[in-house]
């Protein structure tokens, strides 16, 4: 933990409560992590993982986040959220979902450097068993840090989720487009992970919402499985 003092903005989740209002239930099916630790997308069954998790704009990511969240919270293991992005999750949805803020790192210094960083300070502790990842799409990881970032996923037994938007080869450059070409040849923007899943959701009666996580690629298993759950829209969707 003493690696974190030498990384900015770093404060617990709990401290999120005071800038956002109280809210009503929000879309957490209940307070076990939503799912049995056989699932597919669970904390036990992802550790030593690098992990990418899409989404769109019907985007279901910060639900199947608060399950790994919860049941690593559950399992004793500590838990960072590192993100580079202008906004964090809305906190009381976390809460309802059963996050437990008080626990629940968050280093926020709005650099991709600097997210990078946090990320290679944490899995090097060895004390973080699950690490979540918010930046741009846009970002560019260098092969080699995604290598290092693996390795001590692995040694450690960490789990490291990416959350990025669009899943990788949906969105296209134009034709003849340079940038396009260079991320082909060196794959500095894209995730070279063992899991890339995409989270979405579709409104249901009720104000209630389907959520599906489909896998696209899995190195352990066969791509193609889906995990399903129908949760309650937060008080906006409704």
């Amino acid at each position: 933990m003493a690696l974190l003092l030498d990384i900015p903005h770093v404060m617990t989740a709990r401290a999120l409560l005071e800038r956002d209002r109280p809210a009503m239930p929000a879309d957490g099916p209940s307070k076990d992590g939503g799912a049995n630790r056989d699932s597919r997308w669970s904390f036990e069954q992802l550790r030593g993982q690098l992990v990418e998790l899409c989404g769109g704009n019907a985007s279901a990511a910060l639900s199947f986040s608060a399950r790994l969240i919860v049941q690593a919270q559950q399992a004793d293991a500590p838990v960072a959220w590192v993100t580079a992005g202008e906004s964090l999750f809305y906190a009381p949805d976390m809460l309802e979902n059963g996050v437990d803020l008080g626990s629940l790192a968050i280093i926020w210094p709005r650099d991709v450097t600097q997210v990078l960083r946090g990320v290679d300070a944490l899995l090097r502790s060895g004390g973080f068993g699950l690490v979540i990842v918010d930046i741009s799409e846009g970002a560019k990881i260098s092969l080699s840090q995604q290598n290092r970032l693996a390795r001590m996923a692995e040694r450690h037994e960490a789990t490291v989720v990416f959350l990025r938007g669009t899943p990788l080869g949906q969105a296209r450059a134009p034709r003849g487009d340079a940038s396009q070409k260079r991320s082909k040849k060196t794959g500095s923007s894209a995730l070279r992970v063992s899991l890339r899943v995409e989270a979405s959701r579709a409104r249901a009666p009720s104000g209630r919402f389907h959520c599906t996580l489909r896998a696209l690629k899995d190195n352990r298993r066969a791509p193609g499985w889906t995990d399903k759950e129908v949760r309650r829209g937060t008080p906006g969707l409704r």
